[in-house]
Order: structure tokens, then sequence, then C-alpha cells
């Protein structure tokens, strides 16, 4: 692992750790004052190595932290860009629909047909809302298309 001239560095935390941990050994139990230089040498320029490693790891850390962060608020604001699309989708199209064929029975159809949909696609995209979230927030899709089909013909 580690040559005297050429110092080859083990290539993680732990490596560098248990060969410290070793060279201190050595250099403590060593008795002769002429082996416990090299032993020495080595242990400093491994702690060395070690210092870079340590700085070379960090930065790639700290590039790799900013990077999931950029990526995470690109990921919030598609999500967010998707689901005000989807809101302001799932109340003009129904409500062209009923402008359009303002018959009874094609207000009572789309405002059915939109509210079933919209409860299951929000059930499929909230995955972590309670049950009581789901009633909730389809209730009040269904109330704002009931306004329109209490409207009638007067759009």
């Amino acid at each position: 692992m580690i040559q005297t001239e050429s110092s080859h560095t083990p290539q993680s935390y732990d490596n560098y750790g248990r060969t410290l941990a070793m060279l201190e050994c050595a250099a403590h139990h060593e008795s002769d004052p002429a082996s416990k230089e090299p032993i020495k040498k080595i242990s400093a320029s491994l702690f060395n190595d070690f210092a870079e490693f340590s700085r070379s790891h960090e930065n790639a850390h700290v590039e790799l932290a900013h990077f999931t962060k950029a990526e995470r608020r690109k990921r919030r604001l598609l999500s967010r860009m998707a689901m005000s699309t989807f809101g302001g989708l799932t109340l003009i199209v129904p409500m062209l629909i009923m402008a359009m064929d303002p018959r009874r029975i094609t207000t009572l159809v789309t405002t059915s047909v939109f509210t079933l949909a919209v409860g299951l696609i929000l059930a499929f995209w909230m995955d972590e809302a309670e049950s009581k979230d789901m009633i909730g927030a389809t209730a009040a899709y269904a109330a704002v298309l009931v306004v329109f089909v209490g409207a009638g013909s007067n759009f």
C-alpha cells in the first residue's frame, strides 16, 4: 500500500485512517531511531496526501450539493407549473363545453365526468395527501363546477 519513495496513497478515508494508525503504532513500538525516521516521513507524507484528498473530495461534495439543490429547484418549478396548468385546464375546458352547449344534460354530465377525473388524477398525483384532503379538494372543485350548472345558460 505504501512505498518509501513513490507513495501510493489509499483511495478512501477508512484506508487513510487505518494506514496512519498502523504507522503510528509502528513508530511507537520501534526502538531504533534510524528505523523510526522513515516511518515518520512516510506518515507525514501520507497525512499530507490525506489532507489533499480531503480537500479535493470536499470540493466535489460542495459541487454535488449545489447541483442537487439546483435540480431540486428545477423539479419543484416544473411540478408547480404542471399543477397550475392542470388546475387552469380543469376549470377552463368544462366551462367552455358548458358555454358552447348550455343544455342541462351537458352541464350535468360535464360536471360529473370532470369531477370524477379530477378526483382520480389528484389521488394519483397527491401521493402524500390524506383521504380528507382528497375529499376536500374534489368537493371544492365540484362546487366551482356546480356554479356553472346553476347558472344554466347565463354564462
